[in-house]
């Protein structure tokens, strides 16, 4: 069972629907819109996401692309998101980075 101190919500991110189609990577947003708004880290993320600082910093990186479980576990950090906003943020990267 997880702990639902690590999941409570740091931050509104309810914006970032806004930013679909707009050619942003869901990484680039991760960092500049939801993390550097509250002063969050890379570790501290991890932790709350319940998963291990390196697999942040990859994932922060574009090492790795926003899975399901990725995306559900950023719904629950960051309040106003929901995992299919995530899902369809990588998707448009996804195609947008096929075209290039």
């Amino acid at each position: 069972m997880l702990d639902e101190r690590i999941y409570r919500p740091v931050t509104s991110c309810a914006d970032l629907e806004d930013s679909l189609g707009l050619g942003y990577s869901p990484q680039e947003l991760i960092k500049d819109e939801c993390m550097r708004a509250v002063g969050l880290h890379p570790t501290a993320l991890a932790q709350k996401m319940g998963i291990h600082k390196d697999e942040v910093k990859a994932l922060l990186r574009g090492e790795y692309k926003i899975t399901p479980d990725i995306a559900q576990r950023l719904s629950r950090v960051f309040s106003g998101t929901s995992a299919n906003m995530w899902l369809n943020l990588q998707r448009e990267h996804n195609e947008r980075t096929k075209m290039e």
